[in-house]
């Protein structure tokens, strides 16, 4: 081998070394960049993947322990250098997303369609603004079809979704319209075991409410939201006839700890009338009792007490409509919700006419005794009264 073509041999397998060198030394460089996402969310119980980093040479140290929660770090080494992964394990079940109205709307083929919407509550925080919920989807209400509306929320790194369908209908199909709407106005629930000291028909029995929930369920009852409601009432849209609202005032304990269970047996989504003052602890029952079947409604923070006005029981006679407003803002700062509130003690003057209206209620509810019929005043509409002592006859006959 003459002198000159080694030279070139030896300078080609020197270039060749450097070459390799340097791709190890990328490799080594870029080894640590990672593969997946820096940040990942996943539930209690699920397993995690690790997808790793680019160098099959780095080492990894750090433990995810997937059944309790809490935020873990996986880190990386390679060459004096790391990165870290940080994987946060959450428990899904601390947030609640609900429906506002029935699962399956019904819509009357050429009706509008009208948005009920949906709640959420995280059990750590409280409810959540209406603003934070995601509405995707859309209904043509021209045309019979089954269509999908999708509600989602996320808070501290939980998402939930929920699906409503919207079914519209022919005249046929639709079958039997609406000629009134029973709401149902119940207070608050007991046991045969926990029986209260001063038992009066604002009591009722949890099995009797029982028998209530299985008939509106057997009998195929449809449960329409409060903006649908409203627009029955100003003769925007058709109800089903058999359609119901019910609804739970003062958001008592006793109710909410023996009716959660019903409700969510039966899926039945009801409305509890929350007073918000701290007295009631409105705060620590709305996280407490959070169910995707209860919707918490306003029923004044501090309105719900003996007022001094010829003619009325309440304090919210004796209060301008500047104060009551205050009232209701503060309520719904708790509740994150507007769209109806029960009048404490059924009492509504002429200024809390003017406050409901201005506050943007799509209902307001007295203690009148009656079906809601078409064309009445939204911001003074009847309930049917359930008494705890009634027969089931006589509360069959009142949803009638």
């Amino acid at each position: 081998m003459n002198k000159k073509l080694k030279k070139f041999l030896i300078f080609d397998l020197v270039l060749l070394l450097l070459v390799l060198a340097g791709f190890a030394a990328l490799q080594f460089i870029n080894g640590l960049e990672m593969k997946g996402e820096p940040e990942v969310t996943i539930n209690v119980g699920e397993e995690f993947y690790d997808p790793g980093v680019k160098s099959k040479f780095a080492e990894t140290s750090g433990d995810v322990d997937t059944s309790n929660e809490g935020d873990y770090t996986v880190e990386y080494s390679l060459a004096g250098k790391t990165v870290t992964r940080t994987v946060h394990v959450v428990d899904p079940s601390h947030v609640v997303l609900g429906l506002k109205g029935d699962v399956h709307q019904k819509v009357l083929v050429g009706n509008p369609y009208i948005e009920g919407g949906a709640f959420a509550i995280d059990k750590r925080i409280g409810a959540l603004d209406e603003d934070t919920i995601s509405i995707s989807g859309e209904v043509d209400t021209k045309t019979p079809g089954s269509y999908k509306i999708i509600y989602e929320v996320t808070s501290q790194g939980i998402s939930k979704s929920l699906t409503r369908t919207v079914e519209v209908l022919s005249e046929e199909d639709f079958g039997k319209k609406a000629e009134n709407v029973p709401v149902m106005m119940y207070h608050w629930i007991y046991t045969k075991n926990d029986v209260p000291e001063n038992l009066d028909g604002n009591w009722i029995l949890n099995t009797k409410l029982e028998k209530h929930l299985k008939y509106l369920v057997e009998e195929e009852y449809y449960f329409p939201s409060f903006a649908e409601l409203r627009a029955w009432v100003d003769g925007k849209i058709e109800l089903p006839a058999r359609s119901i609202i019910m609804t739970f005032d003062d958001g008592k304990e006793a109710f909410l700890k023996y009716g959660k269970t019903l409700f969510e047996e039966y899926k039945v989504p009801v409305t509890s009338y929350m007073i918000g003052w701290d007295k009631n602890k409105s705060k620590k029952k709305i996280k407490e009792y959070a169910s995707e079947y209860i919707q918490f409604q306003n029923h004044t923070y501090a309105m719900h007490q003996a007022g001094t006005a010829e003619g009325y029981r309440g304090i919210i006679a004796n209060k301008d409509k500047s104060e009551m407003l205050n009232d209701f803002k503060k309520c719904e700062a708790i509740i994150k919700n507007n769209d109806s509130l029960a009048y404490p003690y059924g009492d509504c003057p002429p200024e809390a006419l003017k406050a409901v209206k201005e506050q943007g209620f799509c209902c307001a509810f007295t203690t009148v005794i009656d079906k809601v019929r078409r064309g009445q005043d939204y911001r003074e509409l009847p309930r049917v009264r359930v008494y705890g002592d009634s027969s089931f006859e006589t509360w069959k006959n009142s949803i009638k």
